[in-house]
């Protein structure tokens, strides 16, 4: 009898990074909004951007001498105080290389790439029901960040204006590629 394990794969871990970037989940915002599951899924992709060994190409280039001069500039004008908002800048844009990377790994992208964005629109709507249906019946709101009360829930986003925005974008991704 074979034990069945869980191996992690690169699909995995482009789950993690894109529903990471695409969702707020309350329990990881920290007091000034700073979304701390974005920044673990960052410097996960900048790992697995090394660890991969994908490409450099133009755009990652590009983006490493625009850091750089990011860099030189932020150390002569502002001291090492600015290095720290120069230094999340680049965790967050090795996210996204990974992002790339990761997807030029996977054979059928359309497939994954629409079953991904329909479990976000999905995960999206249901928590909107639920944070609905909760708010009728007197419960706790689940996921509540920045809501200003009844017909106005962020549900899976930061702020309910970012929720359109999100679902709309999904949506309309989602049915151009069906």
């Amino acid at each position: 009898m074979r034990s069945q394990s869980f191996v992690l794969n690169s699909r995995h871990f482009l789950v993690f990074i894109l529903v990471s970037y695409a969702v707020v989940v309350s329990p990881f915002v920290g007091a000034g909004l700073r979304n701390y599951m974005v920044l673990l899924a960052a410097m996960i992709g900048g790992i697995l951007f090394m660890a991969f060994r994908f490409s450099l190409n133009r755009q990652v280039i590009w983006a490493l001498l625009l850091f750089s001069i990011m860099t030189i500039q932020s150390l002569f004008q502002g001291g090492t105080g600015q290095f720290g908002s120069v230094a999340l800048t680049f965790v967050y844009a090795m996210g996204y290389f990974a992002i790339a990377g990761l997807l030029d790994i996977i054979e059928d992208k359309r497939a994954f790439l629409m079953k991904v964005m329909r479990g976000v629109v999905f995960a999206f709507a249901i928590l909107s029901v639920v944070q609905l249906l909760t708010s009728l019946v007197g419960l706790p709101i689940p996921n509540q960040i920045a809501s200003k009360g009844i017909w106005s829930y962020n549900s899976l986003a930061n702020e309910p204006s970012q929720l359109g925005r999100i679902v709309g974008i999904s949506m309309l991704c989602y049915l151009i590629r069906s």
